[in-house]
């Protein structure tokens, strides 16, 4: 098995940061049907935080701010997974 790296820009235009987060959306999708090993991680983050994805589970990495605001995502997303109120739709 061979590991990749990709790395996606954001801050290039509303349109094109709305299309990569798209693409990291359907990624994540992939390696979540496919039960792969995927980690995100940002160039922004601090204190360790990412995002992992592990045989069909995703992970949330961080300090408890951060964890919070996993848990409302999480919540946003049941309470209307077709459009979580946190996806901004460019204009």
């Amino acid at each position: 098995m061979s590991h990749q790296t990709f790395l996606f820009e954001f801050g290039c235009g509303k349109a094109e940061d709305f299309q990569t987060e798209v693409l990291l959306a359907h990624l994540i999708f992939f390696m979540l049907v496919q039960e792969a090993h995927c980690y995100l991680i940002s160039s922004g983050g601090k204190n360790g935080e990412m995002l992992a994805v592990q045989d069909g589970f995703i992970y949330f990495y961080g300090d408890d701010d951060r964890l919070v605001e996993a848990k409302k995502l999480l919540d946003d997303l049941v309470a209307d997974p077709t459009k979580p109120a946190f996806w901004v739709y460019p204009e």
